[in-house]
This record gives structure tokens, C-alpha cells and sequence, in this order.
């Protein structure tokens, strides 16, 4: 075996030679070094493997600005833990297609962003409306179907029409942790 050295400063500043150890790999017979690196294969393509198998969390979500706040507040909260996709929507349509579709975590509805139009009381003149009627009959669906965590937000107080059905509603000028706290149940599975 040929003998490697390394150079390395010594006190006085100037280069001593000294022999680099050997790995046990090295060391080892031909047939072990051969059963090592295969062993060294074999975990590093299960960790890549356990990497690759994150659990994946999906929120359904309208389009606009308020959405994109929300999304990143999500990620930022479950980057270490899963990897996160949401899908858009424009249309309470839409919405319920994504729905039957896709497995899901989480529906996040700015109503003001969202074409109604489907749900009791929807009005087909009207191409995005703050109709509050099917915006509740719709998302109470899909709770109710579902199980999931259903968020309506808007910019006028909204609660009460909400009661009842298992969607919570979300003040548009809702606070970080306001946000956190209504979606910890679904933030925790993931």
C-alpha cells in the first residue's frame, strides 16, 4: 500500500510531514470493503427514500392576495414537517370539483374572490358577489362531506351566518396567531 502524507504547520511555522491514517474501509480486506460500501449504498438510498416519502398537506384555496398571506403563513408553520401544495379556485364550481377530486387538508375561501355560482340563493348575474347565502351553503357542504377544516374570510363580520355548519369564518384583518390558532387541528396532523 503506497504511503500517503499530508503536510501540516508545526509550531515554528514551518510544514511537518505526517502520515494520513487510513479509513477502516482502506483497511479492510477486498470482499469487506466491497459488503461496507454496499452498506453505505444501501443507507444512503433509504434516507434519500425516507426524504422523498413526506407526508404532503393540500389546502384548497381562492386566489388573491389575503390567500397568498395565509399560504405563507402555512408553509412557513409546516416547512419541517410535510411538504405543502395548494390548488386555487375562482368558482364555487371549481371548488367542489377539487374537492371530489383531490384528497385535501384544508378549504381556505376569501368570499369576495370566489364566483358563486352554485349553492342556495347563488345569483347567475353577478360574476364574483359577496352572496353570502351559497357561500354557506356550499362550504357547509363540504364540511359536512368532508370533515375537513373549512375557513370562509372576509372583510365584513360574517360569524353568525356561519354558525351551525362547521365552517369557521375568519375576519379579514385576522392577526398571525389568530390564523395559527384556528388551524392548529389540521396544522397538527400534518
Amino acid at each position: 500500500m503506497a504511503r500517503e502524507f499530508v503536510s501540516e504547520i508545526d509550531k515554528r511555522g514551518g510544514y511537518a510531514l505526517v502520515k494520513k491514517p487510513s479509513s477502516a474501509v482502506e483497511r479492510a480486506a477486498p470482499r469487506v470493503r466491497g459488503i461496507l460500501s454496499g452498506m453505505v449504498a444501501e443507507t444512503l438510498a433509504i434516507a434519500k427514500k425516507e426524504r422523498l416519502a413526506r407526508p404532503l398537506f393540500t389546502g384548497l384555496m381562492s386566489d388573491g392576495p389575503i390567500e397568498e398571506a395565509a399560504a405563507f403563513i402555512i408553509e412557513t408553520e409546516l416547512k419541517n414537517r410535510c411538504d405543502v401544495k395548494f390548488i386555487r379556485f375562482k368558482s364555487a364550481t371549481e371548488l367542489m370539483k377539487l374537492a371530489a377530486d383531490t384528497p385535501f387538508d384544508l378549504i381556505f375561501a376569501y368570499l369576495g374572490n370566489v364566483k358563486w355560482d352554485i349553492g342556495k340563493g347563488h345569483a347567475k348575474d353577478h360574476a364574483y358577489n359577496v352572496a353570502v347565502e351559497p357561500a354557506v351553503d356550499v362550504l357547509g357542504q363540504l364540511k359536512a362531506r368532508y370533515d375537513k377544516t373549512v375557513v370562509a374570510v372576509q372583510g365584513i363580520r360574517l360569524a353568525k351566518q356561519f354558525e351551525g355548519t362547521g365552517v369557521t369564518f375568519l375576519y379579514s384583518l385576522y392577526t398571525v396567531q389568530e390564523l395559527l390558532e384556528m388551524l392548529s387541528p389540521c396544522l397538527r396532523k400534518s
